[in-house]
Order: structure tokens, then C-alpha cells, then sequence
């Protein structure tokens, strides 16, 4: 009570209501908080000034309204209790019809006179793009532009403002690059220090509504987890910059036109309500919203493409002297690459462009310490200029910090006329392959499949027309597993024509002595007529193929985890038995996954692009892990349900290459799946 010492308190209620806007809303809307003023009884001091306050209104705006300004109109009127509209005739101000405007227009384009300045759904808006994750290995990696742009002409004043960052760390040397729009005369700087990112506005141009992009800011972070961003400082956590009395023609904010007087900005004085109103009182809120953005840091390999994916790869398989370079524009000569790593000694598989080697890949070979690189495919796939290059590169010791005298790297090309041919160059050349100074032993390895049958020389026989099945199958041409030991050599993975057996893959299979195929695929892959011919070689055979190439995917993990043991009731895999021991680090390799004793690990990679499945191979081999594939967006059911049916066995899923070929949504299925989510 403002006056009155001895005055009876009316009462004040307050009910949620529908207005005849609201009802025409689907669902109904409730859009007006009615204050009804009561108890006006005998004894009330109806000259006494009360000041009301209704606290606790919150909007639910829905998801499809865009941020800007959003206005709460306050208005009075002496009408029926249920009334939620009117013809203005029963109110007592702030809400008058325009007396130059004709009737009837007039009734429903009323002047405003008597209202709050507006709340807005974000004082700016705050978005980083994609992509907006980075992958937990200590690295440096772009993050896309973080943009901060005004929903109204006055949210950014000048001053100082701060973007913290939790759950990284930035790495720039140099300052990221800042690009402003909407306001002509405003300048921004930036700087970075620790996990900060600060910048200054000056110049305010309160005309436009400010847009700030920044760009090229990395991060870095080695533990998987959310990364914030939070925006604060300046006009978003000052309210004396936006707190101000409501006083006619003043407050800037509210636009000309609004107030009840052509072309002047505020609000209308308060003589134009009579003597009863008095505006000064009035706060505007002041703007303290802060913005803030969340991404994860997923358990994932990857880069910022597929040749930078491919050597985060490698890095993570160990060093070596030897390396299998494969194009990564197409993958028929690539899909011949995993048996020859197997057989150089856990060798990895790296990509080139077709006419440049990348420089990541250059910079990886040399960490490895590579003597010895295999191209894969003819002059067509990996270009003549790309093998010059690589023959004028140094050799390096594992790390990259010193030459091996002056040695420059070994080059071997494997190709031939076709995938086909190229694929039986590769298989026979990597099955007599042996290191220098090892014994040449089992260059083809045995599996027992069928109960009360001997182990047979085996190779996986596959489509080459098509890149998924053969991709499925990498990791199993590591060969057999038991007590997390090699127990027979690397399998040759084999490619066909689909309808029938060619030449090639028919005489690999007489050179090589295979006792037993492995086909992966369904008919549609690999047709009957395939199968025939090879079991008319003298050959045994068994098929691996589901519905697509999901399903597929899912039974070769199957075989590739089976006991190596059949009974009379199943039939034998290669026992991959995870955990067992990752290669050793040295220093120089980028920080590594944790794929080491005592974590039981699958992996991840988009079935709908070969690259980042097939630089995988390897190290799945290696570490007794599975290749599933998935759709990028969403995890596949097969592959879920696989992953559900194995939880017992495995503890995490490492995504190969970015959200772009895995997404967070469809990694974090697959880990909630193993976590029995």
C-alpha cells in the first residue's frame, strides 16, 4: 500500500485464461494472466495506490517461433468477469481506438498507449556450426564458425564479451578470423587464451541488428564428454546498459511508431492517460540471457576428411616400417589392401588422391618410420606423379625427428589391368612376403568351420563390384585368434564378378592351395553359379550373407568372434577374443585411443562410403575387434541388435571417421547398446 494506514486490502486473484486469439490457436492457447481486483467493500480507501506484482509468468513458445522480441501488453477494463475480448467501450486506458482512423477499421487497429517494452525469446542468437564435435585424441581440430548475431539492434553494446569453453581446450597460435555483418560501423576483435575466447565491440551501431562469425577456432581435448560454450560479458550480463526508466520519447529500444505518436520512439507520456497513470516506476528487464551451445566429444577416430581419418588410423595401429597406400577416391583396387597388411606385419593402410599425396599422409608416413610403401592399382588409381613423389622422400625413424642416413623411401606398385588382376598381384605377391630376417610360415591361413573336419587353407571370397562385403570382411583377413595369440596366417580376401567365377579369382585359388572359401554376401553379391564353380575346383564352401549389407556386416562378426572350435552345434569362426594388447606407443604418435588390455572394443563405420571401413581393417584385425556398418544418421537395427546380443562381450564402440560418416546420435546408440541401454 502506497497510502492509506488504516485501508482494507482489496483482494488481488489472478486466473490463466484463453482470449479469442488464443482459441483459434491449435492446441488452445492460454495467453492472458487476468488480475481481478476484489473485496471493494465498505472501509476500502478507494483513493489509495497499490502496487501489484505477478511474479513467476513463464511462455511456452513452441519450437517453431524464431528469437526476437516477444511483447507483453498490459491492459485494464472494467468488463465482465469471463470477457476475453472487447470493443474497447468498457476500457479504462491504455487501450484506445485511433480517433483519425474511419470506423469501423478503427475497432480492431487500436493504439497501443499503455505497454511493457518488449522481452525477447534471445537477446542473440548463439550456434556453432558443424562440425561442431571433435574427437578426443589431443589433437587440433576446426570446429565450425561460432556465430552471435542480435535479435534486436540494441542486445550487443559496446564492450567486452567472453565465449568460455568447458570440455576442451583452444589450441589457435593466432587469432581466429572474424567476419561482421548488419552493422556497418561496429568492429570486433578477438583473442584467445586458456579456454576463452574474448572479443570487443566498438562502435555500436544500434541502426542494424550485429552479426559476429568467427572462424578457423581449434580445439583440443583427450577426454570423450560435452563441450559447452557460453557466451557472457558486455551488455548480456550488464543490466545497467539495459535498465531504464520508462519515461516518454526515451526508452530507444521500443521503435518509433509504437507509442501512440507517429515517429517517436519510447513510450506515450503519461498525460495522455489522465492523472491515474504514472509510467516511471516501470523497469525495463534487463537482457542477462545467456547462450550457451553443447556438443559431444565422442569415442571416435577421425579427421577433417578421409585422408586425415585414414592416418589418425595408422597412428593409432602402431608404428612400422611398411605402409599400403591405396587410392581414396575409389576403392576396386583398395578393397585388395588388407591381406597384404596382415602380411607386411600389421602394416596400415593409407590414402591418397589420385595426382597428390596429401600432406597428412606424407607427415604420417614419417611418424610411423615407413622404409617400404606398397601402391595399390595402376597409374590410373594412384598416379605416376604421386610414386615420384614418394621416391624422393626421405626415410624416417618412428616419430619423424631424424633420417635413416640418406635413404629414401622403397616404393612397390602393385596393379594390374583391372581390380581383378590387381587383386591376384596383390594376394600372391603378399603371400610370399616375408619380412627381412622371418621365416616364411603360413602364409595362408587355416579355419575350422565344420564339426569332425580338419582345418583347411581358407580364403574369403567376395564381390568386387561393390565395396561393403569386402569391407565387412577386412578385419577377419587377419585370420584366427586363440588365447589372444595368431594361430594360422592372414586369409586372402578374393574378388569375383558377381555371376560368375573370373579368371583371376580361379587362379588364385589353384596358386594359393585354398581348401575352403569363405563367400560373404547373398546371391545378389555372389551368385549360386559363383558358388558351383568354386566348389567344382575341389574347393569347400560357405556362405556368410544377410538380407543387406548391414545384416552381412553383423554375420561376419559373427564368424569372426565364433570359437575356432566348432561342436555339432555350431560352427567354427576365428575367435577374435578382445582384450588383447595394442602395439606400444612411441613418442610422436598423436595420444591413442584406448584400445589395450582390458577393453573389449567394436568398431563403427558408415556402410554407404568404403574409406574409412577399409583404413579400419587393420587395426580391427589387430586388436580382435569387428567391423559393423551403419547408416550415417541412424544406427541400423541389424547392427544394434548385434551389438545388444554381445553386450556381455564388449564394453565400447569406437566410431570410425566424423559425425558426417557416424553421427553422434548413431555412435551413442551403439554404446548404449553394448552398455545394455
Amino acid at each position: 500500500a502506497i497510502a492509506g494506514a488504516a485501508t482494507t486490502v482489496p483482494a488481488f486473484t489472478t486466473t490463466l485464461v484463453s482470449s479469442s486469439r488464443g482459441a483459434g490457436l491449435t492446441p488452445k492457447a492460454t495467453d492472458i494472466v487476468r488480475l481481478t481486483v476484489g473485496n471493494l467493500s465498505a472501509g476500502t480507501d478507494v483513493t489509495a495506490k497499490w502496487v501489484i506484482t505477478v511474479s513467476g509468468v513463464t511462455a511456452d513458445l513452441g519450437a517453431s517461433v524464431s528469437p526476437g522480441e516477444l511483447r507483453v501488453v498490459p491492459f485494464a477494463y472494467n468488463g465482465a468477469p469471463n470477457t476475453t475480448s472487447s470493443n474497447f467501450s468498457d476500457m479504462v486506458a491504455g487501450n484506445e481506438p485511433d480517433p483519425t482512423e474511419a470506423t469501423p477499421p478503427q475497432i480492431y487497429n487500436p493504439k497501443i498507449k499503455l505497454y511493457t517494452v518488449p522481452a525477447y525469446v534471445a537477446p542473440v542468437t548463439f550456434n556453432v556450426g558443424a562440425p561442431n564435435n571433435i574427437v578426443a585424441d589431443g589433437t587440433s581440430q576446426t570446429i565450425g564458425d561460432i556465430t552471435i548475431a542480435e535479435t534486436n539492434g540494441y542486445s550487443l553494446q559496446n564492450g567486452t564479451y567472453t565465449v568460455t569453453i568447458v570440455g576442451a581446450d583452444i589450441a589457435n597460435t593466432t587469432a581466429p578470423t572474424v567476419t561482421v555483418t548488419g552493422a556497418t560501423t561496429d568492429t570486433v576483435t578477438t583473442t584467445t587464451a586458456g579456454n576463452v575466447l574474448t572479443f570487443v565491440i566498438a562502435g555500436a551501431d544500434q541502426t542494424g541488428k550485429l552479426s559476429i562469425k568467427i572462424s578457423g577456432l581449434l580445439l583440443t581435448s583427450s577426454t570423450p564428454g560435452p563441450i559447452t560454450y557460453t557466451l557472457a560479458g558486455g551488455s548480456i550480463d550488464d543490466p545497467a546498459l539495459h535498465s531504464f526508466l520508462v519515461t516518454a520519447g526515451t526508452s530507444l529500444e521500443i521503435p518509433a511508431g509504437f507509442a501512440g505518436t507517429p515517429g517517436t520512439g519510447g513510450v506515450a507520456a503519461d498525460s495522455t492517460f489522465g492523472p491515474t497513470v504514472n509510467q516511471t516506476d516501470i523497469d525495463a528487464p534487463p537482457l542477462r540471457a545467456i547462450n550457451s551451445f553443447s556438443s559431444d566429444v565422442v569415442h571416435r577416430i577421425g579427421g577433417s576428411d578421409r585422408y586425415e581419418t585414414a592416418a589418425k588410423i595408422a597412428l593409432n595401429n602402431g608404428r612400422n616400417d611398411y605402409v599400403v597406400l591405396a587410392s581414396g577416391a575409389d576403392f576396386p583396387d583398395a578393397l585388395s589392401g588388407s591381406f597384404l597388411a596382415n602380411r607386411i606385419g600389421g602394416g596400415s593402410i593409407l590414402l591418397t588422391a589420385p595426382n597428390s599425396l596429401p600432406v597428412v599422409t606424407a607427415t604420417t608416413m614419417r611418424e610411423l618410420g615407413t622404409r617400404t610403401v606398397f601402391i595399390l592399382g595402376g597409374t590410373g588409381a594412384v598416379s605416376a606423379g604421386v610414386e615420384a613423389q614418394l621416391k624422393a622422400t626421405p626415410q624416417y625413424y618412428g616419430g619423424g625427428q631424424e633420417t635413416v642416413g640418406q635413404g629414401m623411401l622403397n616404393v612397390v606398385r602393385l596393379g594390374g589391368s583391372d581390380r581383378y588382376a590387381t587383386n591376384k598381384v596383390v594376394n600372391q605377391y603378399a603371400a610370399a612376403f616375408a619380412p627381412s630376417g622371418t621365416p616364411l610360415v603360413n602364409p595362408v591361413g587355416r579355419t575350422s568351420i565344420t564339426s569332425g573336419q580338419a582345418s583347411k587353407l581358407t580364403a574369403i571370397v567376395a564381390t568386387g563390384a561393390v565395396f561393403a562385403d569386402a569391407l565387412s570382411a577386412g578385419p577377419a583377413t587377419h585370420g584366427t585368434f586363440r588365447a589372444g595369440q595368431i594361430i594360422t596366417g592372414a586369409l586372402p580376401l578374393i574378388l569375383t564378378t558377381p555371376g560368375s567365377l573370373n579368371s583371376d579369382a580361379s587362379s588364385q585359388l589353384n596358386n594359393l592351395g585354398i581348401q575352403q572359401a569363405v563367400i560373404v554376401g547373398g546371391p545378389g553379391a555372389v551368385s549360386a553359379g559363383v558358388e558351383t564353380s568354386i566348389a567344382g575346383l575341389g574347393v569347400a564352401t560357405y556362405r556368410i550373407g544377410g538380407a543387406n549389407r548391414f545384416a552381412t556386416a553383423a554375420m561376419i562378426a559373427d564368424f569372426e568372434t565364433a570359437d575356432p572350435n566348432p561342436t555339432a552345434t555350431s560352427t567354427g569362426g576365428l575367435g577374435f577374443d578382445p582384450p588383447r594388447c595394442a602395439p606400444s606407443v612411441g613418442a610422436g604418435l598423436a595420444t591413442r585411443i584406448s584400445i589395450s588390455c582390458g577393453t573389449e572394443t567394436a568398431f563403427l563405420a558408415t556402410g554407404l562410403d568404403f574409406a574409412d571401413a577399409l583404413a579400419g581393417a587393420p587395426l580391427a584385425g589387430g586388436s580382435g575387434s569387428p567391423i559393423l556398418l551403419t547408416n550415417p544418421t541412424t544406427l541400423s537395427p541389424e547392427t544394434m541388435t548385434w551389438l545388444s546380443a554381445h553386450n556381455a562381450n564388449y564394453s565400447t564402440v569406437i566410431g570410425l571417421g566424423l559425425a558426417g560418416a557416424v553421427s553422434n546420435a548413431a555412435l551413442n546408440a551403439a554404446n548404449a547398446a553394448v552398455a545394455g541401454g
